[in-house]
């Protein structure tokens, strides 16, 4: 039984070229494993040892797996790695007499960051994950990334 919830994302590689395209997600958890190490084992087959980065010329499909945040958007959708959310921020402006609240609409996604926090990246600046739970989900990075482009 899994401990933590997880998508599988499959990649293969571009037989005319050496990039990987989007293949599918697999989100039936009962098929797959994950062990300590985050390898992905299927019917006692181990499946995914390399990924993109490190995927040797033979290899023709890989499969990555996207952990669950375990928070949920505005709309109680739970929030994966890879997820695009879209949230409204606060922004304190002071004036000379009184200070004013306005907001911004900031589109990110949910990744990693160089220590290995989870966090909303947007335009190279990162967001507190927190952030993510008071806006809502709005496709993914391997699905839809004209999204990121949208603001």
């Amino acid at each position: 039984m899994n401990i933590f919830k997880y998508k599988i994302v499959v990649f293969e590689k571009k037989t005319d070229s050496n990039e990987w395209k989007f293949v599918e997600f697999i989100e039936d958890n009962n098929k797959w494993s994950l062990t300590t190490c985050g390898d992905i084992v299927s019917d006692c087959r181990f499946l995914a040892h390399y990924n993109r980065q490190n995927a040797p010329e033979s290899v023709g499909r890989v499969y990555e797996p996207l952990f669950c945040t375990g928070l949920n958007d505005k709309n109680g959708k739970l929030i994966f790695e890879g997820d695009i959310v879209k949230f409204k921020h606060s922004l304190e402006r002071t004036g000379y007499e009184k200070t004013k609240n306005t907001f911004e609409i900031v589109t990110g996604y949910v990744g990693r960051n160089e220590y290995n926090h989870t966090v909303v990246i947007c335009d190279g600046s990162e967001w507190h994950i927190e952030n993510a739970t008071k806006g809502e989900i709005i496709g993914n990075i391997y699905e839809n990334k004209e999204l990121l482009k949208e603001d």
